[in-house]
């Protein structure tokens, strides 16, 4: 009887080992996509523990392919939209978002637009974000965290109202030991700025400044980060010029894989449990 008792013991304990190694293996990846919306920004990134959250949300025109993608992912609830700055090429697609999606909380770098009450674009996103009972403000030094995710905010630290890009949100996004440094417009002067702070800085995925234009990615800054990866997200013959000829030859000449939008699609990371980094291109 006891030998009977005891097998069934051993089959028990093999059986639960099974199952609990079978759930640690089905914990879903973190997931970082760079989604190629044209003029402007918008990235997707989705933890384990099923949280979803944006960072910039493209141009009104776009805002679409968002909509299209986080479908496409089932998504019903944004727990948190991360908006920059209040360029249109970064906020535009917000509206749509909010009116198609639970949107948990929206958060910005508190850029005072009230000198442009008659742009029309701008009045909409006061009426329509700041107004917001779960809108927030964030300045350099706060940390949200989001199980194991951590989301840091590296700037602004203060605010010059005419300079609305060098104040973009610069968020440094860690899991498992990988980083992901997004530095929305930030420019040349708000790199010069993180690097005089000694900040922490080394990241294995650098989102490039500006869509890459000549005043951003200069070569001290780059030479502190050291990422493996540089994404720009850019449209086809853009108007402006991005991503600037002189940053391609120096991200070439740093030996660093970039990766653009418009070339690329959708650009994806994934890190599993173990903190491995996964490269997916090509999305669309």
């Amino acid at each position: 009887m006891w030998h009977g008792f005891t097998v069934r013991v051993v089959s028990l304990i093999i059986l639960l080992g099974l199952v609990c190694t079978r759930a640690v293996l089905a914990v879903p990846p973190f997931e970082v996509t760079f989604l190629d919306v044209g003029e402007g920004d918008a990235i997707y990134i989705r933890t384990p523990q099923g949280k979803t959250l944006l960072v910039d949300t493209a141009n009104p025109a776009t805002a679409g392919r968002i909509v299209k993608f986080l479908r496409s992912r089932g998504v019903e609830t944004i727990h948190a939209v991360f908006i920059t700055h209040p360029h249109p090429d970064h906020m535009g697609g917000i509206f749509q978002l909010l009116s198609t999606f639970k949107v948990e909380r929206v958060y910005d770098n508190g850029q005072p637009i009230e000198e442009m009450p008659r742009c029309d674009i701008y009045r909409w996103y006061v009426e329509s974000v700041r107004t917001l009972d779960h809108y927030r403000a964030l300045r350099s030094g706060q940390t949200i965290i989001y199980g194991d995710t951590k989301v840091e905010v590296l700037w602004p630290q203060r605010l010059n109202p005419s300079e609305w890009n060098h104040n973009s949100l610069v968020l440094r996004l860690t899991h498992r030991g990988r980083v992901f440094l997004l530095m929305g417009d930030a420019l040349a002067s708000t790199e010069a700025e993180l690097l005089r702070r000694e900040l922490s800085l080394k990241a294995d995925v650098l989102k490039a400044g500006h869509h890459g234009s000549v005043d951003t990615l200069s070569k001290e800054f780059l030479q502190r980060v050291s990422p493996s990866f540089v994404v720009l997200s850019v449209n086809r013959d853009n108007p402006r010029g991005y991503p600037a000829r002189d940053v391609l030859e120096r991200l070439d000449r740093a030996g660093v894989t970039t990766l653009v939008t418009h070339e690329d699609g959708n650009i994806g990371f994934l890190v599993d449990s173990s903190g491995g980094l996964r490269l997916m291109v090509g999305q669309r």
